[in-house]
């Protein structure tokens, strides 16, 4: 059997496991929808036009993201090329930060910068940063 054959099979059977897990009542349909109310939502979505704004909303996140944490990381990069002892005023933040997973940050972040793209933006930042 062909590895991609072997790939597709093993993706097969966890839908129809998926499916049968909703069907018995192991997972309620509110917990874990079926694959079959996924694929109609994903039709319904993509008819009335709102994933298309969704992806195009979150591209520009992760975009704005990456242009923030380019920046700072290119001029930190060039602050420490040009004048190495000046990484002894903000190494020891960076290596802090680099041992706190982004995501435990989120409710800190919700509450100093609200639920808004603010602290949506600081999160892709932090996870490219580090």
């Amino acid at each position: 059997m062909s590895k991609r054959l072997k790939q597709a099979g093993v993706v097969a059977a966890i839908v129809v496991a998926w499916q049968l897990a909703v069907m018995s009542g192991v997972w309620s349909e509110f917990v874990l929808p079926s694959p079959h109310s996924v694929y109609i939502t994903f039709l319904a979505m993509l008819q009335n036009g709102t994933l298309i704004e969704h992806i195009i909303i979150s591209t520009q996140r992760v975009f704005i993201g990456f242009v923030i944490s380019f920046v700072i990381a290119f001029t930190l990069g060039m602050l420490a090329g040009l004048r190495p002892q000046a990484t002894y005023y903000y190494d020891h933040l960076l290596e802090f930060l680099r041992h706190v997973p982004p995501l435990s940050l989120i409710p800190l972040l919700i509450l100093w910068f609200g639920i808004g793209e603010p602290s949506r933006i600081i999160i892709i930042v932090l996870t490219m940063e580090l």
